[in-house]
């Protein structure tokens, strides 16, 4: 039996889709007998999946935030009380029992792939207790070089972990460039998925085109805006079709207000959020995902493993999943223009997606022959030997 905490570090919400990798390893383990602990912020309502992982037996520790959901006061207090627990080199009081339980291993989840070198409390923590740890990136962007000093802050926390988890392939190529160094401790790992079962869904070719987007609401991200743009031109608006987003997020009203300009109320409906993808899937035909940042999104596998193809934009490692023709289209960067075209490949082919999506499901099937979780468990425990 080991001992093993998971510390997320992500202030702003309770839950994304970099969440899914730690949480349901962390549920494996606390079921397989492992003593599980985690350290994540306080949110004015906790995920679901926090009262769960308590429900099986997992210890909770509840870490303080400066996030916007709190108050200015108390921002102000927190800011104060890591001034002086740096000035005086003491450790906050909510990661005390890192050093009280004696871990065999951290792991510390990342919502991008630099945070832990932002975390000054728990990198001190960290350091001071000599404590074992692992790191998980996901999201990253691909923007030019860093300064040399952030660079070699965060080149000393990497050098100094056990092991360096990517989700994509791309990721670990753009992050060793930034760093101008050779990661050699580090592997590519896949994120748990959001369905109950792996199988091609039923089709209606006979129906008009429908298509689906399924992501957080954030367009400097997801690229809602850029979608919107490429489908309001004249040809788009004599077509009959049909663009359904699910999703929640900062820019709601932002999206709505633009799909109002660009006159498509009667073509796209914002639908909230959704907890089933494939509910969402079986009454499309594609999904599409034009992104300026993703790493290896988890909707284009669950998408595939529902057997619909996907258009998407060429960023993080989805060109090296979807392929062009075969089991969807590919934008060659997120911009209108690359987006607009791939739209007029989709539409010559919108009788045949059925097929493409068939030939999703078999170009992805053999990787998740072992759930992602159960994998990522077995890679954790090594490294606790080690």
């Amino acid at each position: 039996m080991k001992k093993i905490a998971f510390l997320p570090i992500k202030r702003n919400s309770p839950f994304g889709g970099s969440e899914s990798l730690w949480t349901q390893t962390a549920l494996k383990a606390q079921n397989s007998g492992h003593n599980v602990h985690v350290f994540t912020y306080q949110f004015p309502k906790p995920h679901p999946i926090i009262s769960k992982l308590k429900e099986c037996g997992a210890h909770i520790h509840i870490r303080t935030t400066r996030s916007n959901h709190i108050s200015k006061f108390k921002r102000g207090v927190f800011k104060v009380r890591a001034y002086l627990n740096w000035r005086f080199d003491s450790i906050e009081r909510s990661l005390q029992p890192l050093k009280k339980y004696h871990f065999d291993l951290l792991v510390i989840s990342q919502g991008s792939w630099y945070d832990l070198s932002d975390d000054q409390e728990l990198l001190r923590a960290i350091r001071k207790y000599k404590l074992p740890y692992v790191i998980i990136c996901h999201s990253f962007q691909d923007v030019g070089l860093l300064h040399s000093t952030r660079k070699l802050t965060i080149l000393s926390v990497y050098k100094s972990a056990k092991m360096i988890y990517f989700v994509a392939n791309r990721q670990r190529e753009v992050v060793e460039k930034y760093l101008a160094y050779k990661i050699k401790n580090s592997r590519v790992v896949l994120n748990p998925l959001n369905l109950t079962s792996y199988r091609v869904l039923p089709c209606y070719s006979d129906r008009p085109l429908r298509m689906v987007m399924i992501s957080s609401l954030v367009t400097r991200w997801k690229g809602h805006d850029l979608l919107l743009e490429a489908l309001s031109c004249q040809k788009w608006k004599v077509r009959e079709w049909q663009l359904l987003i699910y999703g929640q997020g900062e820019d709601e009203l932002q999206i709505s207000e633009l799909i109002s300009f660009y006159g498509l109320q009667e073509k796209v409906k914002l639908l909230g959020f959704c907890n089933d993808p494939e509910l969402a899937l079986k009454e499309a035909h594609i999904l599409i995902v034009p992104s300026r940042v993703e790493a290896a999104p988890l909707v284009i596998y669950e998408a595939f493993l529902s057997g619909r193809p996907v258009l998407a934009t060429d960023v993080g490692d989805i060109g090296e999943v979807v392929i062009d023709g075969c089991n969807g289209f590919l934008a060659e960067a997120a911009h209108p223009k690359y987006i607009s075209r791939a739209l007029d490949r989709m539409w010559d082919y919108r009788y045949q997606l059925d097929e493409l999506g068939k030939a999703a499901f078999e170009s992805v099937r053999s990787k998740f022959i072992a759930s992602p979780e159960e994998t990522f468990l077995s890679y954790l425990l090594k490294d606790a030997e080690n």
